[in-house]
């Protein structure tokens, strides 16, 4: 019999199509056939690629009926109901198509189905983006409070019964998150990044117009600074001597030409340790 298993994206901007893509183009046909239910606006915004053909993927799209059903996110309490109402829309989709198994690509908004102990009629795996539980640990530090009610609520979480396995972004919280249900399976899940292929004379033309210095290292970091983003960058050596107080930003002197160019505030490091970057197994998606 030839497993059924559902991926589950509402969401149409940010970071989730492309997670979606990343999971869709990597699927093989011999693994099952793979259903990907999404939000019209997702189809809107991504129906060219959604129409090219791939072997054992199919598409599901929301009828106006079920859209119409969703509440707004625009209040915490908003998002909480939003998220319980998915959980129950992906459990009727579970029925409805006779899936084997789920994939969440980002549990982190969808917690409190998992507190709450909503039902699910099949297994489930999801990818934890933003653990923070355990930097307090990673530092030597006593914990503080919203680590310790994080914890508290992970520990219920990953005992849902429905829940098989828990992908994470971040290599350093695997070890922890394990210890939290010995019983689930708990694995590392390496930040996808597409390779570019730079023209070096488009790379030196940018440095003409930057006037960057030969042997120059510059970073270009996209996105909020948020501690995760920042313990990243800081475990380089170059950066945490580059990023220190008193200066509000971090810049490179003239008399270092290795040193970085920093067009962000400081933010002192919060997490050592720097996850090492590669591209998603297919093999570690189902239960």
């Amino acid at each position: 019999m030839i497993p059924k298993v559902i991926l589950f994206e509402l969401s149409a901007d940010g970071h989730y199509p492309s997670y979606v893509r990343y999971l869709v183009d990597g699927w093989h046909s011999r693994q099952g056939d793979l259903v990907v239910v999404v939000s019209q606006g997702f189809a809107e915004r991504h129906g060219g690629w959604m129409a090219v053909s791939r072997a054992g993927v199919s598409w599901q799209v929301l009828s106006n009926a079920e859209t119409q059903l969703l509440n707004p996110r625009r209040y915490p309490w908003q998002r909480v109901w939003r998220a319980c109402q998915e959980w129950d829309l992906l459990d009727r989709y579970i029925r409805r198509l006779g899936a084997d198994h789920c994939l969440l690509p980002y549990l982190d908004s969808r917690r409190w189905p998992l507190l709450l102990r909503q039902s699910l009629s099949c297994g489930l795996t999801a990818i934890y983006f933003r653990p923070s539980f355990h930097y307090d640990s990673l530092q030597g530090q006593p914990s503080r409070w919203q680590y310790r009610l994080e914890r508290a609520m992970l520990k219920r979480m990953l005992h849902h019964p429905s829940l098989k396995t828990l992908l994470c972004l971040d290599g350093s919280a695997v070890v922890p998150l394990a210890a939290l249900n010995p019983q689930l399976q708990v694995d590392y899940l390496p930040d996808p990044v597409a390779a570019v292929r730079a023209n070096p004379q488009q790379v030196e033309t940018l440095r003409q117009q930057l006037k960057v210095e030969p042997g120059r290292r510059v970073l270009l970091f996209l996105g909020r600074f948020i501690d995760a983003r920042a313990s990243i960058l800081c475990s380089r050596p170059w950066a945490r001597s580059a990023m220190k107080p008193p200066s509000s930003s971090a810049s490179s002197s003239a008399e270092n030409s290795s040193a970085p160019i920093f067009s962000v505030k400081y933010r002192s490091p919060t997490t050592p340790r720097l996850p090492m970057m590669g591209t998603p197994r297919n093999d570690r998606i189902g239960g």
